[in-house]
């Protein structure tokens, strides 16, 4: 029976980065869901189970949590920092998490909140999957 396969949430309101990235993760051998808003994200962390999730900072917040007054360049800042917070029942916890930023302005808050890595954007393919590949690891308890 074979291993099954990493499961990665990919959170990028950018359709064509979005595309892209998803079909090189897939490439890799992962399993792929993608979302483009943060509550959107919220909800897929809550009905599936994920090995790493890959998120944009920067992304429309959606309907549904309550984000009044959260600008959307601080929308994944304000999704981890309410997580880490344990403000938002239902999230797995110590779930790994790399960052794609187009903005060093929350690399501090970032790396203290403990995310896994931080990509800042534009962010080559080879970047990624480098740190898809090491979270991964990581995760599974590989070297």
């Amino acid at each position: 029976m074979a291993e099954p396969r990493p499961r990665v949430l990919f959170a990028e309101d950018e359709a064509e980065r979005n595309r892209r990235f998803t079909d090189a993760l897939r490439l890799e051998g992962l399993d792929v869901d993608t979302v483009s808003t943060v509550v959107g994200c919220i909800e897929r962390l809550r009905a599936e189970p994920y090995d790493l999730l890959v998120l944009d900072v920067m992304m429309p917040l959606g309907d549904g949590e309550a984000w009044e007054g959260i600008d959307p360049i601080d929308a994944g800042v304000a999704l981890l920092t309410r997580w880490r917070d344990g403000e938002l029942p239902g999230l797995p916890e110590n779930l790994p998490v790399i960052v794609l930023t187009g903005t060093t302005r929350h690399r501090e808050l970032l790396e203290a909140l403990g995310v896994s890595d931080y990509l800042e954007k534009p962010c080559s393919l080879p970047w990624l999957l480098e740190a898809v590949r090491a979270a991964v690891r990581t995760e599974e308890g590989r070297p």
